[in-house]
C-alpha cells in the first residue's frame, strides 16, 4: 500500500474547500493500492467530511495537529478526542510548526502520545536522520527544509537512503513518506524507491487535479 497525503497548510476558505472537493471527486480514480488522505485546516474538516460521505469518495482526513493538551481549560487548542470525531490522522511536528511555533521534542511526544490514546494515527514529520521520534510513531514523514516550498525536490536515491537510514535506527518505523515539493512528474519515482511507502504533497494538494494526477501516477509503482 502506497500513501499520498495532501497537505493544505494555511490555505483555502470553506467555499473553497467544497469547491475543490467537487473538482477532486470528478478526477480522482480510487485503487486498492494507494490510500488517500487530505489534511485540510480545521474549520474544513467536519464540512469536508460531511461532503466526503454524501459523495461517497475514498478519501480518508487528517488533521495539520493537534493539541499537546487534554479536553480542558485550554483556550484555543483542538484536543485529539475533538479532532477525532473526524479525522484518522494528523500530522504532528511539520518543520514549520517547528520554525514557526517553536515546538519541541517534549511537545510533539505529547502530542503523538494524546493521538494514539485517542485513535489517531500519528504521521510525525522528521528533517533529518537527527531528529528524534517518539516510540509511539509508527508512520514518519521526511521533510527536508530546503526542498519545502522551494520546487526542488530531494532526490528520489537520496530520500530512499535517507528514510532506510531511519527506519534501520527505529525499528518500530512501519511507514516512511516522503515531503517537499512533491509534484505529478516526481511522485512515481520516489514512491518507485523500496523504502518510501507514499508522499506528502503541498503546493500541488492545493490544485484538485495535480492532486488526482498525483495519486494515479504513485498508483502505478
Amino acid at each position: 500500500m502506497k500513501y499520498v497525503i495532501g497537505n493544505w497548510k494555511s490555505n483555502n476558505t470553506v467555499k473553497d474547500a467544497l469547491i475543490w472537493l467537487e473538482k477532486f471527486a470528478q478526477l480522482y480514480i480510487p485503487t486498492d493500492t494507494v490510500k488517500t488522505i487530505l489534511a485540510p485546516g480545521y474549520m474544513h474538516i467536519p464540512v469536508l467530511a460531511n461532503k466526503i460521505q454524501e459523495l461517497k469518495l475514498r478519501l480518508e482526513l487528517a488533521g495539520q495537529d493537534l493539541s499537546p493538551f487534554d479536553k480542558g481549560a485550554h483556550t484555543g487548542e483542538i484536543c485529539a478526542s475533538q479532532l477525532a470525531e473526524y479525522a484518522k490522522y494528523s500530522l504532528v511536528g511539520h518543520s514549520e510548526r517547528r520554525s514557526q511555533i517553536g515546538e519541541t521534542d517534549t511537545v510533539l511526544a505529547k502530542k503523538v502520545h494524546l493521538a494514539k490514546t485517542n485513535g489517531i494515527e500519528p504521521i510525525f514529520c522528521v528533517q533529518s536522520i537527527n531528529t528524534p521520534i517518539p516510540d509511539e510513531v509508527s508512520i514518519v514523514a521526511y521533510e527536508p527544509v530546503e526542498a519545502i516550498g522551494s520546487g526542488h525536490a530531494d532526490s528520489p536515491s537520496h530520500a530512499n537512503d535517507t528514510l532506510g537510514q531511519i527506519k534501520k535506527q527505529h525499528p518500530f518505523l512501519k511507514i516512511g513518506i516522503y515531503g517537499g515539493s512533491v509534484k505529478p512528474d516526481n511522485a512515481a519515482s520516489l514512491t518507485n524507491q523500496p523504502h518510501i511507502d507514499g508522499v506528502l504533497p503541498g503546493g500541488a494538494s492545493l490544485k484538485p487535479d495535480l492532486f488526482a494526477e498525483i495519486i494515479k501516477n504513485v498508483s502505478k509503482t
